[in-house]
Order: structure tokens, then C-alpha cells, then sequence
């Protein structure tokens, strides 16, 4: 039986988050889930700029491979085109949620002392609990539809002459509570969207479980996750900062030696200017944009003019290119890893104080699963010891 790690259960523990988020099947679940969502928002970006009227060129110009903009300078205008963006987004937030997911279940089993849990057991996790992190958002969004469509519906009663005015002044208290939990409803929402990874790695609860564990720490602690949020977001700026450094000084070492006249040199120098013509390209927000200063690859690492690449030459410098992609699209791997690591470690903060409960302690579901398997009787008996039959029903606030 592995031992599991002693935490501080305060802020302390947040500082590790960086180190614990680097590790190669934390960044790489990140990254497999930016591979699997990232297309879909790229192509239906495009699509959006197309259905906005806006030339594919000219945005191709603009941003080329990476159409970020921030959504109050009014790139895109037409409501069809908001439509076609919006999935975009909701593809890459479902992707990324899902490798959270992920990555927070490997935390928490790393945290229990199993420094050995595979990959393709977490990958079966979240699999198994994928509806729960896609539908408990879902749920809060339609409990913030229904608020809404009561408003708008007692505001066309309170448009009846004489009784619409009287209907309104009896209602009125009503109306105060109902729109002071549809604000705190909404806050619980973004609380949710942050935690539902680490809510449904650690608690293993259902849809309406998951979200009263929303509404519990909106409740309890909500001035615990605004800091939190604020230094896990100062830690991974940070981190990923470094990281990137580091990538760009071994690829500044790659191209000084092998580009040396003596080495590849001129062979060598046109396949890497038409890679970078594509990761690094002038026209891209990178060059002017905080994130290119975070990637530590603001400008362009060879000055050889791309157009004097051969078609062979640059077939062989779309691959590096899309190696180069690989390999820098890690560091952003790497900054989710961090989020996803300290949102676990928060959530075990959050119970900790709450409830005075330590996750850490009790037998999750893959231990009870290999203890039936090894012993049913013993299986059964050990998952009543964790959780007593009185409570084994109960609401999952009240645990």
C-alpha cells in the first residue's frame, strides 16, 4: 500500500505546482489535448473570418497560424460568424477540460504515493467520467437559462394594466432572492468550469454532485480560489517563461552548430528559414504580442530568406515546422499541466478546510476496484471502512 504525501494544506503547497506539473505524461496529456482541440478552433476560426466577409488571405496575413484576438476590438461582426467562433471555442474548452481531467487524476494518484500510475488508467478515467465534466457546466448553464426565462416571463405579467404593478410590488422580495442566487449561480459557473477537472478527478461524484461542490466552494471559499487563482496564473506565466528559454536556447544551439559553413551550412539554412516562415512568422501576433515574449521566440531565429528553399528543402522544412509546433506548443502543454496541478492541490485545500477531510486518506475507486478483484469480501469490506453506511447515501455536502 503506497504511503501518501504529507501536505502543508495552505498556499505552500501551490508552490510545488510547477515542479510537480513537470513531468512528461502531465505535459504531454496537455498537449495531446491541445492537438485534439486546437484544429477545431483554427478551422472554424477561418470559417468565422469567411462567413464575417473577411478575406482569407488578408486574415491569413494577420494571424496566420494563430487567430487570437481579443473579442473587444471587433475582428469578427456578424452574429452567424459569433456562432461559428463560439464552437470553435467550445471544442478547444471541452479538449482541454477533458486532458485536466486527466492530468489532475494522475496528480492525485502521485499525491496518494503511486509514483507508477499509467498513463492508460487515467486515459480509462476520464473516459469513464467524460460526462460529468462536459454536462456539469451544461447544467449550471441551463439552471442560469431557467432563472433568466422567469425574469423575462414576470416581466411580461408585470406589463398587465393595474394587476401587472401590484403583481410586482408583492413579488418584489422574490424577485431580490431570485436575482441575488442567479448572479451567485453565475460565479459558481466560472468556479465550476476552473474545478470541474479536479472536482471530478478527487470527489469521482456525478453531475449534481459536482456541481454542489461548485456551489460549496463558490460559498466557502471563494476569496481562497481568487488568490489562488491569482498565484497559480504568477507561478505559470513564470514557469512557462523559463521553460520556453529554455527551448529557445537549445534551438538557437541547434541552429549555431549545424548551420556552421564547415557542417550543413547552406544545405541546412533554407530548410530552417521555411520553418520558421511558418512557426515564428513575422506576420503572426507572436512578434508583438506578450505570449511571443513568453515563448521567449519574439523574432525570427535565422535570417535566410525563405523563398531560397528548394521544394525539397521545403517539404523537409514543413516537418521541423511541425516538429518546432510540437515542440513549443509543450510549453503551452506545460502551463495548462501547471493550472490543472494547482487546481488539484486547491480543491484538497479547499476540503481540507471544510470538512477536515484529507482525499489524500481514503480509498478512491480504482483501490476498491483491485481490492474485489484480489478479494471481494475484503473489497467491500475496505470501501465500507472509508466511507460508513450512513454515509455512503448521504448528500455529498454533507460528507
Amino acid at each position: 500500500m503506497f504511503e501518501p504525501e504529507k501536505l502543508h494544506f495552505n498556499v505552500i503547497d501551490l508552490l510545488g505546482a510547477p515542479r510537480r506539473a513537470l513531468k512528461g505524461n502531465k505535459i504531454g496529456a496537455h498537449l495531446i489535448g491541445l492537438i485534439a482541440g486546437y484544429p477545431g478552433y483554427f478551422v472554424l476560426t477561418y470559417i468565422a473570418f469567411w462567413v464575417d466577409g473577411q478575406s482569407f488571405s488578408t486574415m491569413w496575413d494577420r494571424y496566420g497560424l494563430y487567430p487570437f484576438f481579443p473579442l473587444t476590438e471587433g475582428v469578427i461582426t456578424h452574429p452567424g460568424a459569433w456562432v461559428v467562433y463560439a464552437l470553435g471555442l467550445l471544442l478547444w474548452l471541452v479538449a482541454t477540460l477533458l486532458a485536466a481531467t486527466l492530468v489532475a487524476r494522475i496528480t492525485y494518484k502521485e499525491l496518494k504515493g503511486d509514483p507508477f500510475y499509467a498513463l492508460h488508467n487515467g486515459l480509462a478515467f476520464t473516459k469513464q467520467h467524460w460526462r460529468v465534466v462536459i454536462f456539469s457546466p451544461i447544467t449550471m448553464i441551463l439552471i442560469l437559462a431557467f432563472f433568466l426565462a422567469m425574469a423575462v416571463l414576470m416581466a411580461l405579467v408585470g406589463k398587465i394594466p393595474f394587476v401587472g404593478e401590484v403583481i410586482f410590488v408583492g413579488f418584489l422580495p422574490i424577485y431580490f432572492a431570485g436575482a441575488i442566487f442567479t448572479l451567485f449561480s453565475a460565479v459558481v459557473l466560472v468556479v465550476l468550469i476552473l474545478y470541474i477537472p479536479a472536482i471530478v478527478a478527487l470527489w469521482e461524484d456525478d453531475t449534481v454532485g459536482s456541481t454542489f461542490q461548485a456551489y460549496a466552494i463558490t460559498w466557502n471559499h471563494i476569496w481562497r480560489v481568487v488568490i489562488y487563482s491569482g498565484i497559480i496564473a504568477l507561478l505559470t506565466v513564470i514557469a512557462v517563461m523559463v521553460y520556453g528559454t529554455v527551448l529557445t536556447l537549445g534551438y538557437r544551439f541547434i541552429t549555431w552548430v549545424f548551420t556552421a559553413d564547415w557542417l550543413m551550412g547552406e544545405k541546412l539554412a533554407p530548410i530552417l528559414a521555411w520553418a520558421e516562415q511558418i512557426v515564428f512568422s513575422s506576420s503572426t501576433w507572436l512578434n508583438n504580442d506578450w505570449v511571443g515574449l513568453i515563448l521567449s521566440s519574439s523574432t525570427k531565429l535565422n535570417s535566410i530568406d525563405p523563398a531560397a528553399a528548394t521544394g525539397w528543402q521545403a517539404f523537409i522544412g514543413s516537418l521541423v515546422a511541425l516538429i518546432l509546433l510540437l515542440i513549443y506548443g509543450s510549453a503551452w502543454a506545460y502551463g495548462l499541466a501547471i493550472i490543472s496541478v494547482g487546481q488539484c492541490l486547491s480543491f484538497l485545500i479547499y476540503k481540507f478546510k471544510t470538512d477536515h477531510e484529507n482525499l489524500l486518506e481514503q480509498r478512491d475507486e480504482e483501490e476498491v476496484e483491485t481490492e474485489q478483484q484480489a478479494d471481494p469480501s475484503a473489497g467491500e469490506t475496505a470501501a465500507g471502512e472509508d466511507l460508513p453506511t450512513g454515509e455512503q447515501n448521504a448528500d455529498p455536502l454533507e460528507r
